[in-house]
This record gives C-alpha cells, structure tokens and sequence, in this order.
C-alpha cells in the first residue's frame, strides 16, 4: 500500500492534525480496516471505543469505511458521509498513478446540536448491539458540534496532504485525465461484478466497442455545466449525453443502471459543492437509485434519469429556497394527513430526508417542532367538528387522529385550557 516512511509520516501528521483540532483522523486500507500504525488514534474518540469493543459493530464500520473509500476514489474527491452508527465522518482518497491505495478517515462529529429526536434515531440504529445505550449517549454529548463550512475544509485539507505526501498533483491536469478514466475502469468493474453475480459473461459486455472516450467527453462537460449553475444548458446538454449513455451501453440493461447510478452519485458531489442541503441530496440519490434499479426497460431508465436530475436542480437553488420548498412540502403533508397515526419517520420519509435533519430544518424555518405543529391542527379541526352536536368527543378524537379519547382531551385541554366538553358546552 505504502511504503513505511510514507506511512509513519502521515501518522504524524494525523498525530498532530488531531491534537490541533480536536477531530478524529486515520488511515485505512481498502477493506476499511484501520492500519496497525494508528489504529490508537480512534481511542480518543469514547463514542467510537465503546462502538468497536463489539466485533460485530466493528466490522460495521470497516465496510462504511471501506464504501466510503470506494466512493470518494470515485469522485476523485474527499466523501461526506454518516456512519452507520449515527455519526458524521468523510474520507479521503488517497490516490497514486491512478491507483486507489487507501483513504483517511475523519470525524466522529455531529453538524449541529442533537435534538430529542437525534437520540430516539441513535438508539434505533445500534440497538441491535449488545450495548449500553446510556454510555452511548453520554460519549455522543462529548462528541465536537462542527459547521458544514469546517468538515468541508477539514475533509479537503486532509485530502491535499495525504496525496501530497504519496506525489499526487492534484491541480494538475493530466492527473485529474488519470481520476477520469480512474473513475470509468471503476465502473468497469463494478459492471462485471454485477454481471458475474447475476451469471452472466461479463467478457461479453466489457469486450464491446463501445466509444468511451466520447461519452467521458460528454459526461465532463455534462458537470461542468452543473457546477457552474446554468440550468437552461445542463437541461439541453443533458438530451446529448442521455444520447451518449444508450449508444455506450447499446440497450444492455445492467450496464445502463450502472452508469446512471454513477453519474447521479458524482452529479450529488457537484450540486453539494455548490451549497445543496448534503443529507437531503444524498438521501434523494439514495431514493433513486433504489427506484432505478427497479425499472426494466432502457426508455423507462433514461426517461427517469431525466426527471431526476430536474428535481437535483431544483434543490440546488438557494439554501433558504431548498429548506422552504421542504418545509412547505411537509406542512402540505400534515394538514392532508393529520388525521392518520402520523409520525416524524413518515413526514421524513415523504419528503426524502431523515428524520433528525427534517426535525432540525422544521423547527429552525417554522420555531415549532413537527408534533407541535401536527397537535396544532389537529385540534384546530377537533374544534370545528365539536361545534356539530351530532360528533360525540370520542367521535371527534378518531377523526382528527387520536385513538385514546382520554389523551385527546388532555392534548386539547393542555391548548385550549377546557376539556371538549367544555368547549363545546361553551359555543352552546
């Protein structure tokens, strides 16, 4: 992988990068597996010692990190990322001659202050672990709240060092030719895994002739485009390399889903780059690729391709024109669901973002929680139904989304300081 010395002097710079900003930075190989050298870094971290004193829960993390490697050597550029156990964490690829040798692993941060949410959603996604879940939110409250500006800049200075130090020019131009056809030969091989798993003859399909070097062509200018903001020409060179896409992979199913699904992840980069909302982006490209992966004909693939990236570009407007719009979307959800055993997870879910950043960009845009804004309509409506004699309070309780009448006039007394009963009696 590297050679001793580059390996000892990049520990000490890891060594002193950590000390300086309080953050959590190693190397690991390309299983994820942290290298023996400095393995003791990650023992500063609590949340992460107590997380990998579980060999299951430690192998867990070897394979994120190992995907978020994969990722990152893929784009050519340092890949943000959450941990499978909650946490926010990047990598950076170190990349020689086009040869993907390793990465650093940085952050076991949060990107805000949790909110009640924050723990009920840490719970559920280690509770399958042999864990004491009061040690783990203790060590997640020690753990350094840091700004989206700062894991950007911490990600890209670990990245430049790193690469640096193994003689990779990253600002020249014929190494970012080598990340490039880097990137395709990737692909390349994560087709014929595919291929080999499904039982296909992979050689088939990687021995054609298909023009690389002309959808490469378009594919460059495609996210040049994207980067530079200009919708109206990303929309219109998009038909071109849609035209590029079916012609490299001449109606070959597998491959097709292969190439869009890459594209949307390095179209995700690039929109993030420009200030996108992170986690609602990867979450819609996480969508997605869930969605393409079951259509069954090239025209349904490359049609959706489309829509998809008109609704990335939507979001890459302005930060307070993407929160609003999901906001919006979320209210619009509520009121015309509110009276359905509705929950956080499914409010999150309808507009593509987890739960703990939906709670967080609610609050911040409305000054409510989402539980509060739902109570809030749900009793305004409770009100207009107990105004009709004919609906009994328990009547009225089921419609507005309350199974326990007991616990709607609670809710509605706690608002309305009267008992339905007695609001009604009060209107009679």
């Amino acid at each position: 992988m590297f050679t001793l010395n580059e390996k000892e002097i990049l520990v000490k710079i890891l060594e002193t990068f950590n000390s300086a900003t309080d953050l959590t930075a190693i190397m690991v190989d390309l299983e994820g597996n942290p290298l023996d050298l400095n393995e003791h870094l990650l023992e500063k971290c609590h949340f992460c010692k107590i997380i990998r004193a579980i060999p299951e829960a430690k192998t867990r993390c070897s394979q994120a990190y190992a995907r978020a490697g994969k990722m990152a050597a893929l784009i050519g550029e340092p890949y943000i990322f959450r941990c499978p156990a909650g946490l926010i964490e990047w990598s950076a690829p170190i990349l020689f001659n086009g040869r993907h040798l390793g990465s650093i692993i940085c952050g076991q941060v949060l990107m805000w202050k949790p909110e009640d949410f924050f723990w009920i959603e840490l719970t559920m996604m280690n509770k399958k672990f042999p864990v004491d879940m009061s040690r783990l939110i203790t060590a997640a409250q020690e753990l350094p709240v840091v700004s989206g500006k700062k894991v950007q800049a911490a990600a890209d200075l670990l990245f430049f060092i790193a690469n640096h130090i193994v003689k990779t020019s990253m600002e020249s131009l014929n190494q970012q030719k080598k990340i490039e056809k880097q990137r395709f030969f990737l692909r390349e091989e994560m087709v014929a895994r595919k291929l080999l798993e499904t039982g296909w003859n992979e050689r088939k399909i990687l021995s054609g002739k298909n023009d690389v070097s002309s959808y490469l062509k378009k594919e460059k200018e495609f996210l040049s485009l994207i980067k530079q903001g200009k919708r109206e020409d990303v929309l219109e060179n998009l038909k071109g390399i849609l035209a590029e896409m079916q012609n490299y992979c001449h109606q070959d199913l597998g491959l097709l889903k292969v190439c869009v699904s890459e594209l949307l992840a390095v179209i995700s980069r690039k929109l993030i780059e420009k200030g996108a909302a992170a986690e609602q982006i990867l979450a819609l490209n996480h969508h997605y690729a869930g969605e393409i992966l079951k259509l069954s004909a090239p025209n349904q693939i490359l049609s959706c391709f489309h829509v998809i990236v008109e609704q990335y570009l939507d979001f890459a407007d302005s930060p307070m024109r993407k929160n609003s719009q999901v906001i919006q979307q979320s209210l619009a959800y509520i009121q015309n669901n509110y009276h359905l055993d509705l929950r956080l997870e499914k409010v999150a879910q309808a507009v593509y973002l987890s739960p703990y950043y939906l709670s967080h960009i609610f609050k911040e845009e409305t000054g409510c929680t989402i539980l509060e804004y739902l109570t809030k309509i749900r009793i305004e409506r409770a009100k207009k139904l107990l105004s009709d004699q004919k609906n009994s309070v328990k009547e009225v309780a089921q419609k507005v989304g309350y199974n326990n009448p007991s616990y709607f006039s609670k809710i509605f007394r706690s608002l309305e300081g009267l008992t339905p009963s007695e609001f009604r009696q009060g209107r009679g």
